[in-house]
């Protein structure tokens, strides 16, 4: 069962960076969503906090 946890937490990571690096290269779209650039560096703790996760 871990080995589906820790996929589980490499794919939230994954779309986390995703989401991350669509909206620090679209202004407009963080504009008409409302995404603040403090919300993106959240994002990017919350990201860090799955990876160390998936480390142990």
């Amino acid at each position: 069962m871990k080995p589906a946890n820790r996929t589980g937490l490499t794919t939230a990571a994954q779309l986390i960076s995703d989401g991350i690096e669509y909206y620090t290269r679209n202004p407009a779209a963080r504009r008409r969503d409302g995404v603040s650039l403090s919300d993106l560096s959240e994002a990017a703790k919350v990201r860090r906090k799955l990876l160390k996760q998936r480390a142990k």
